[in-house]
């Protein structure tokens, strides 16, 4: 009797050391429970879990990629395709695709051919237009809501000197690296309301964001020759934005070149968009030190008004 007693002892003893020697009945057992009543799985390396069927009631929150058979489920996320832009969304196995109505294009069919940028009004069931292009004799141009039209956009980083690109209509006020003139597109100094200069620099917090009428900068643009350029023109006459706060124009003492690219206005600072100096600076002398945004503007005589100039139109250097 004492024999098969010892004997269920021992095999007792064995079970429990096995079981304890089991990665699953460790101490440090990866499913704990906090004291706010959370469970949570714990592991320096994957959780498998094999089963039938698993079942999750309530919500299932994943913080990283959900992967279902080998596919990434979170960047399934299909595009914005919204009316009237776009007519319906499509899926082709792999991704998401929006079927984009006519005159429309781009991912989420947001992009007009027209010009025309339209938002759908779910309450109402109407189109909203907002205009941000401009056609004119066939040249699409970017126009700002207060009737500016965009004839030249530098967006330069820091070092870089590419060379400049003429008679191309700048593609955004922000993200542009080009520019175009009134005669690129058939227009005349007669067609010229004003004209408008923005820049800013990493290399200070000032801006420099003014408009002009004189004739002379009607002509000027029109070419893009600045011959006949006088000290006069840019420290009288100017109308500043709100955003203003720069040196220039009003300090100018002098005005070189021919071009509006390089030192049209300067003082100990300058406008310079030039790759053939090296100098990038907007009211400051920083030669290619820092990243600069150049812009100029016209507004249509026909597009005329009396509004008090806005800001709008304008962006900080690297928040493109």
């Amino acid at each position: 009797m004492r024999s098969i007693i010892t004997r269920a002892a021992i095999f007792i003893v064995t079970a429990v050391l096995l079981l304890l020697s089991f990665d699953l009945a460790r101490a440090d057992w990866p499913i704990v429970r906090y004291t706010n009543g959370t469970v949570g799985v714990t592991s320096d390396y994957e959780v498998h879990i094999q089963t039938n069927r698993t079942q999750v009631n309530g919500q299932l929150n994943v913080t990283g990629d959900l992967f279902a058979k080998n596919i990434n489920v979170t960047a399934l996320k299909p595009p914005t395709c919204m009316r009237p832009g776009g007519n319906g969304l499509f899926f082709d196995g792999n991704s998401w695709i929006c079927e984009c109505a006519e005159d429309y294009f781009g991912t989420s069919c947001d992009c007009p051919l027209n010009g025309v940028t339209r938002f759908y009004n779910t309450t109402t069931s109407t189109s909203q237009e907002k205009t941000s292009y401009t056609i004119i004799n066939g040249k699409a141009l970017h126009q700002d809501s207060d009737g500016w039209i965009l004839l030249l956009a530098y967006n330069h980083n820091n070092g870089e000197n590419n060379a400049l690109v003429s008679k191309t209509a700048p593609i955004s006020p922000f993200q542009g690296y080009s520019h175009i003139w009134l005669e690129d597109f058939g227009l005349t100094a007669n067609d010229v309301d004003g004209v408008k200069f923005f820049c800013n620099t990493s290399a200070h917090a000032r801006v420099v964001h003014f408009s002009m009428n004189n004739d002379w900068i009607k002509n000027a643009i029109v070419t893009g020759s600045t011959s006949g350029n006088a000290v006069s023109y840019w420290t009288s006459g100017t109308t500043k934005f709100s955003d203003h706060t720069g040196i220039l124009p009003d300090a100018s003492e002098n005005v070189q070149s021919t071009t509006f690219f390089e030192f049209p206005f300067s003082k100990s600072g300058t406008w310079a968009l030039s790759e053939q100096s090296s100098r990038w600076e907007c009211d400051d002398v920083s030669f290619n030190a820092a990243d600069t945004l150049h812009q100029i503007w016209f507004r249509q005589a026909l597009f005329a008004s009396s509004t008090t100039p806005s800001s709008d139109s304008t962006a900080t250097v690297g928040a493109l």
